[in-house]
């Protein structure tokens, strides 16, 4: 299945996040609407991951539509490649299972989340 997630505010955003996602053919779409701040809980996003199946592909128009932070990003991306799944980001495709999506999924879980942690160490 081809999910597309998006956390978007009000109006036009959410109206331009779902026509984007619906664009490129996603069968389901999850949307965390009006939840900002970096503590808050995106049930959307949380209910999609623990729905995960092989094979399934993530799809968002961008990683900060993903996650707020490069240690979330680190979490949600490695919940999407324990389960076999693929993400998707605009018109790139990381496939765990490839040696280039293995790569991509440890920037995304290993080297952003460090990285970030540095900069406010």
């Amino acid at each position: 299945m081809v999910i597309g997630y998006a956390r978007v505010d009000e109006g036009p955003d959410h109206d331009e996040q779902r026509a984007r996602l619906l664009d490129v053919g996603v069968d389901h779409i999850c949307m965390d609407t009006g939840l900002g701040g970096t503590r808050r809980e995106l049930p959307h996003r949380t209910a999609m991951l623990e729905a995960l199946t092989p094979d399934d592909i993530v799809v968002v128009t961008g990683l900060e539509r993903l996650a707020r932070t490069a240690a979330e990003l680190g979490t949600v991306t490695r919940r999407i490649a324990q389960c076999g799944a693929a993400l998707r980001v605009g018109d790139t495709l990381y496939d765990p299972t490839t040696d280039t999506g293995r790569t991509a999924f440890d920037l995304f879980t290993e080297v952003f989340p460090q990285f970030e942690a540095g900069i406010y160490a």
